[in-house]
């Protein structure tokens, strides 16, 4: 009887962590996390977060946070500058930040591809289901959409990829940053230095 109320008690305390809120914060961290249908709270700026699977309801409050979910139950912006960037399924969406973006790699939402310099040196490909191709001239390029084809050509300072489902070819880089989910990068010449945080990232040299 006493390891049945054991039993029973732990039970409760498992179904009362999962239902609670998870939270990810802090500046610059990078997160890879399991949904499980729990419920998260995304505070913080400038960071990469992935959650595997079917999420509950995620809710960004934090700002210039980049996203990659499985599914989910729901999102909600109160941050800003925060992109989205949903591998299947089509969940609602309530914004009541500004400047967020949601990418769907199969839907109603894509949002074509699109360049804007960010400093001058900085090239920023956003948007899905886009086929483009982009003069490197020693540049930095962030890669940030989804289910994109990116040829680069020339030489490439760091190119950072932070999307989901990429295809991305650059011709020469010195450095490839594979931070997102799912995403296919080939090189052509050199020995860049590769750093992958991402998840179920390829980066071969062809």
């Amino acid at each position: 009887m006493r390891n049945f109320t054991i039993l029973i008690l732990t039970l409760c305390l498992t179904v009362s962590v999962w239902a609670e809120t998870k939270t990810l914060g802090g500046t610059h961290e990078e997160y890879v996390v399991k949904g499980h249908n729990q419920d998260f709270l995304l505070t913080g700026a400038h960071n990469d977060v992935i959650i595997t699977g079917r999420a509950g309801i995620i809710t960004i409050s934090g700002n210039h946070i980049d996203l990659v979910v499985d599914d989910a139950a729901s999102i909600v912006f109160s941050g800003n500058h925060n992109d989205v960037n949903i591998v299947s399924g089509n969940p609602p969406i309530t914004d009541e930040g500004n400047y967020n973006e949601v990418l769907v790699a199969e839907g109603e939402r894509h949002v074509e591809a699109e360049e804007q310099s960010v400093d001058g040196n900085t090239v920023v490909v956003n948007g899905a289901a886009r086929e483009s191709t982009y003069a490197g001239e020693g540049k930095d390029f962030v890669i940030n959409g989804a289910s994109n084809t990116i040829t680069i050509t020339g030489k490439v300072n760091v190119l950072e990829v932070s999307g989901t489902g990429n295809r991305v070819h650059v011709d020469e880089p010195t450095t490839i940053e594979a931070s997102g989910y799912g995403n296919s990068i080939t090189y052509g010449r050199g020995n860049p230095t590769i750093e992958r945080t991402g998840l179920d990232n390829s980066v071969e040299k062809r």
